[in-house]
């Protein structure tokens, strides 16, 4: 689905495995395999004759992810949904894509939902890892990206059960998981060194690997790798899967002056040259269900994307009613891609924007000025003054002292009101706990699903007004807010009781404009 990170900066990240696409070459007999860009125009062009063809949708999906273009993914993947409800591909995708977006909680909604219809462990193993990393229990995303291992042999897998097993500080077993492709000289996997040394809080050591896939990188990098031992545990994961940082990620940075930076190093091996920077989409976060965590991943999206999918309800028993946008006369436009992209590339997105903004928090000091040297005045005649009264002088003081201060609370409250209305212009509703309804591709259609699930949930829902986030590619449908996540969470209760489905969702990051629903 997504990563949502919803606005930019420039990109520091280094492709690394475009080095072993030559090195590593199939033999000419053998027939290489389908690109994901390739799939996805492949199976696009089946949409556009047949926009209900559930097994296109799924594939488009799955293409659109492994292009990191998680927020069209989101919508073939609801689209499927709406075609069949009580598919487990459907929903396993829309997991897939929640966890990309760093919505770990929503992810573990969808894949509860496609376990309880079947899907088997495996298939879900390697992205409900990463929804688990996110959510903190590194235990059940290790036990996921093994069965991923074991059963089909992923190298992406082996990478993110090494970031998990460092933020759980398991030094020995980390560089154990990432020693198969070191032998191989992976190079996605020598970043993914770098990144376990820096978790561990080997700062020389993380800046030592990137110089040997990236000369000249690690100045950059220091301050990332300062950083991240002082996070929490899904701040970590967030971090290194996603590339997703806090929102006062910057002042903790520059506030963190007692670690040492990490020195560069002067010898190092060549790297391939930077790829163009790509656009990253956004992260979203949270939903109540099971506690979980993310898992490993240093791609991301790329801003191409297929047909507007249509529009998605959590709910597993809800009968597809609406049609699809992709018109039999009107075929979308292929992704293009100008060369391939795969999952294993890495974009380390978010990072550049943290590095950015440190950069901007923490200017260098300004140059000691030269000391000037001037010839003393001449004498002044001495003018002999009568002293004022000290008491008068006293009273002037606090009376001036009294004045400043008042003025000073005018500006600061007038300051502070001014800022508080352009918040409120920029981010419309405000509130962070939230329960999430639906989802799709549709803004317009939001209002007739919120009035039909109204009409199911009783005075549950009639009480309350809908809400529609800020999107591209992908809205939610949500009604709240609520002051704590308790409280969100059982409100999901109740409507479940209902027959309606939804899950409790939080505002991360704040920025996501959320608007009332036009009637």
């Amino acid at each position: 689905m997504l990563k949502q990170g919803h606005k930019r900066a420039r990109r520091w990240a280094v492709p690394l495995a475009v080095a072993l696409s030559v090195a590593a070459a199939p033999p000419a007999i053998a027939a290489a395999p389908e690109s994901p860009a390739s799939a996805l125009s492949r199976h696009i062009r089946v949409l556009a004759t047949s926009p209900r063809d559930f097994n296109a949708l799924v594939g488009a999906g799955r293409a659109a992810l492994d292009l990191g273009d998680v927020q069209a993914a989101a919508g073939f993947y609801g689209r499927a949904e709406e075609v069949n409800p009580n598919a487990p591909a459907a929903k396993a995708g829309l997991g897939a894509a929640m966890a990309q977006m760093g919505d770990a909680d929503g992810a573990i909604f969808y894949f509860n939902q496609a376990t309880r219809l079947g899907a088997q462990p495996l298939t879900l193993a390697l992205d409900r890892g990463l929804a688990r990393d996110l959510n903190g229990d590194l235990g059940g995303a290790q036990s996921d990206y093994r069965l991923a291992i074991n059963s089909l042999g992923s190298d992406e897998a082996r990478r993110r059960l090494a970031l998990s097993l460092a933020i759980a500080r398991d030094r020995k077993g980390a560089l154990d998981a990432l020693q198969p492709l070191l032998n191989r000289r992976d190079p996605a996997a020598q970043r993914t060194r770098a990144f376990v040394l820096a978790l561990l809080g080997d700062q020389a050591g993380a800046a030592q690997a990137i110089e040997a896939v990236m000369p000249g990188g690690s100045a950059q990098f220091a301050p990332f790798f300062r950083f991240l031992p002082a996070l929490s545990i899904g701040e970590k994961a967030a971090a290194v899967h996603l590339g997703i940082f806090p929102e006062n990620a910057a002042a903790r940075v520059a506030a963190n002056v007692t670690t040492p930076a990490a020195p560069a190093v002067g010898t190092a091996r060549a790297a391939s040259p930077p790829p163009a920077p790509v656009a990253a989409p956004v992260r979203v976060a949270t939903r109540e269900p099971v506690a979980a965590s993310p898992s490993p991943s240093f791609s991301l999206p790329s801003s191409t994307s297929g047909a507007s999918p249509s529009f998605s309800l959590p709910s597993a028993n809800r009968a597809a009613s609406t049609e699809p946008r992709l018109a039999q006369n009107d075929p979308p436009e292929p992704i293009v891609q100008t060369g391939e992209v795969t999952g294993e590339s890495s974009n380390l997105v978010g990072i550049d924007k943290v590095l950015a903004t440190i950069a901007e928090a923490s200017p260098p000091p300004p140059p000691a000025p030269e000391p000037k040297v001037e010839a003393p005045p001449p004498p002044k005649p001495k003018v002999e003054k009568s002293k004022p009264d000290a008491a008068a002088v006293r009273a002037a003081k606090i009376a001036a002292d009294k004045k400043a201060a008042e003025k000073k609370e005018r500006d600061a409250k007038l300051a502070a009101e001014k800022k508080e209305r352009e918040e409120a212009a920029r981010l419309g509703v405000k509130g962070t706990y939230w329960v999430q309804l639906a989802g799709g591709s549709n803004q317009d259609r939001m209002s007739n699903e919120y009035r039909k699930l109204s009409a199911k949930a009783g005075s549950l829902l009639k009480s309350r007004s809908g809400y529609v986030t800020e999107g591209k590619e992908y809205f939610r449908l949500l009604v709240g807010p609520f002051d704590n996540k308790s409280d969100s969470q059982a409100f999901v209760n109740r409507l479940a009781k209902e027959g309606v489905d939804g899950f409790s969702w939080t505002r991360t990051p704040t920025q996501i404009k959320i608007e009332k629903l036009k009637s």
